[in-house]
């Protein structure tokens, strides 16, 4: 387990990161774990931006508290799901594995974050119209014709079983 005393450093301390010796001892944690690079500068800034947030030395927060960090990301600083994950993943890593403080939280157990679902692109009838217009050929543009007048995404055409489930006819042609 980390203490305050565990770790001796010498000038290692960038001038713009608050001076917390846990902070220090978590850069030669993660440059111990044989991390990449980036990744170690990105858990590294998660540290100093939860210290810088909570006004505190990280290591003395508690579970409640880089819980209304991580609100904080999501709500107010509107982070992606993307970003959240790496953020949930360097905390994770300074509290349960490098402080061992926080193994027993359930925070991170309750933790999730979803990409989400995006929208196919659809096109404006106008769009449809010129890119049917450029097909030269007539049988091509027939077949695009079709599956665009009878709604088929590229999945159910690729799928029939699936377009056959909603469409009991379709089986039948």
């Amino acid at each position: 387990a980390w203490s305050a005393g565990s770790c001796i450093l010498a000038g290692d301390e960038k001038p713009s990161d608050p001076h917390y010796p846990s902070i220090d001892c978590f850069r030669h944690f993660v440059e111990l774990r044989d991390l990449r690079p980036r990744t170690r500068e990105s858990y590294l800034s998660y540290v100093v931006a939860i210290s810088r947030q909570q006004r505190s030395d990280p290591a003395s927060l508690d579970e409640d508290a880089v819980q209304a960090f991580f609100l904080f990301l999501r709500k107010e600083r509107r982070y992606a799901p993307s970003s959240m994950r790496l953020a949930i993943a360097a905390l994770r890593c300074f509290y349960k594995d490098h402080l061992e403080t926080g193994r027993s939280w359930s925070l991170w157990r309750t933790l999730r974050e979803r990409e989400p679902k995006s929208l196919p692109t659809v096109l404006s009838r106008e769009e449809v119209a010129l890119l049917l217009g450029s097909v030269r050929r007539e049988r091509f543009r027939t077949i695009l014709r079709l599956i665009y007048h009878t709604v088929l995404s590229i999945q159910e055409a690729q799928a029939p079983g699936a377009c056959a489930a909603r469409n009991p006819h379709v089986g039948s042609l």
